[in-house]
């Protein structure tokens, strides 16, 4: 994962190490006598909160680095729309709240009789 230390801004990952890791996950299971390659259907992965990639659905090939929540050269721009997130959706979307790891604004949470 590549991190700006300096500007503590942007926060992203090469697509293709991910795929690679896969790749080595698969082939170590693979090493194991017991397991044989017809019997992996599938080889899943979960990212930590909110990362996102682009990939072309033609060929697999990634459009974009994996980026990270962590991720912050948007934040100005967020916070210029922030004051309008209400007229967007009755709740604040997750990306225009201070801290990216609370998804839902207070509003939301005790609509679903929580309290924040």
């Amino acid at each position: 994962m590549y991190r700006d230390f300096e500007g503590r801004n942007r926060v992203e990952q090469d697509p293709a190490e991910i795929a690679e890791s896969v790749r080595m996950a698969i082939k170590n299971l693979l090493s194991i006598r017991s397991v044989r390659s017809h019997e992996i259907a599938a080889a899943g992965m979960a990212t930590q909160r909110s990362s996102i990639v682009a990939w072309d659905r033609r060929n697999g090939n990634p459009l974009s680095p994996v980026l990270s929540w962590q991720d912050h050269r948007r934040a100005a721009w967020l916070n210029k729309i922030r004051t309008h997130s209400e007229k967007i959706m009755d709740i604040r979307l997750h990306f225009l709240k201070e801290r990216a790891e609370f998804g839902l604004s207070c509003k939301r949470i005790i609509a679903f009789g929580n309290t924040c």
